[in-house]
């Protein structure tokens, strides 16, 4: 060939069909893999659970009177986090099923409210705003006072007069 020549683009190659898939082999690897990973999940906590006693045995007086130090802060920390926390779910549950909700959170003992993990009990959130929606006006929770303005909710018993009022009354 010429140095003007060229040569022809060589084609991609011809994609190879794909080959069946046995969808049972591979959910078999995929649980097999993840026994091996909780299994090896459960070997580190072990691990980190043993260390940290060595840690603690190894530790001064003082050191151990710092970390429970540290510890009980924590503790109280969270719960103080926790109690705001319920707080703020307690308002959002009864926004709109009361006029004032923040006058009732601070009535509230709101530790009733948080787990002994130090989590959000939202089933007992739950069930105060459901207590508060059978009280409440907005959701026919108490008695109507017939007070003010009323229009009518049934129609008249002779419906044709009705029914002439009503396109009269368009036109």
């Amino acid at each position: 060939m010429s140095e003007t020549e060229t040569e022809p683009p060589v084609p991609p190659p011809a994609p190879e069909p794909e080959a069946e898939t046995d969808w049972q082999a591979e959910a078999e690897k995929w649980k097999e893999m993840s026994r091996r990973t909780e299994e090896q999940a459960r070997k580190n906590k072990d691990a980190v659970t043993e260390l940290e006693e060595l840690r603690k045995s190894s530790m001064t007086e003082q050191e151990k009177a710092v970390a429970e130090a540290v510890a009980e802060a924590r503790k109280e920390m969270q719960a103080e986090t926790a109690t705001r926390l319920a707080a703020a779910e307690v308002k959002a549950a009864l926004t709109g099923v009361v006029d004032n909700p923040d006058s009732i959170v601070e009535d509230l003992n709101l530790s009733r409210y948080v787990t002994d993990d130090g989590d959000v009990d939202t089933k007992a959130i739950k069930a105060l705003a459901e207590r508060y929606a059978k009280l409440s006006p907005a959701t026919g929770g108490t008695a109507d006072l017939k007070q003010g303005a009323r229009t009518p909710s049934t129609p008249p018993a002779d419906g044709n007069a009705w029914l002439r009022d009503k396109v009269t009354s368009r036109q």
